[in-house]
């Protein structure tokens, strides 16, 4: 028995392995709680939800211990706080950075001359292909439609 307890536990320091076990120990986003024997798909924050009985995504745990309900909140808690605080931070050196304007007045207009269309670039399957003589294509559409309509007269 021992050695399948090993096998469904999860190598981390997170707080929420203390309260869970792997389901399937090919999939890691399936978790059994200890308390209720609920599976969970989600992985351990969802885990870590149903044991501080946060509504909103899952179930909450009805057979957990307060204990182990203020851990993980707490461990749920401090990750927000985390998260706030990079984000935070990376917005401060945002603002730190002054990127001058640039003026318009200090650049000359420059004409390049030229045709403003792009080249023809000719790929590989252009080999294979040929171009269509619009002119003709439309002349020889315009007598068969006058033949067509002289042979109904």
């Amino acid at each position: 028995m021992a050695s399948s307890d090993n096998s469904l536990k999860h190598n981390s320091s997170d707080v929420g392995w203390e309260f869970a076990v792997l389901a399937d120990p090919t999939n890691p986003d399936k978790l059994k709680c200890k308390f209720c024997m609920k599976v969970v798909s989600g992985g351990i924050y969802r885990m870590k939800q149903h044991i501080a009985n946060i509504k909103g995504n899952i179930s909450s745990c009805s057979m957990c211990t307060e204990e182990a309900k203020a851990k993980c909140k707490a461990a749920i808690e401090e990750a927000k706080s985390k998260k706030q605080n990079k984000t935070r931070h990376e917005l401060e050196k945002r603002e730190e950075v002054y990127i001058t304007p640039i003026d318009e007045e200090d650049y000359e207009d420059v004409e390049v001359g030229g045709s403003r269309k792009r080249p023809r670039v000719r790929g590989p399957m252009d080999r294979f292909t040929s171009s269509i003589n619009h002119q003709a294509s439309l002349g020889v559409s315009i007598d068969k439609s006058l033949n067509a309509s002289k042979k109904l007269n």
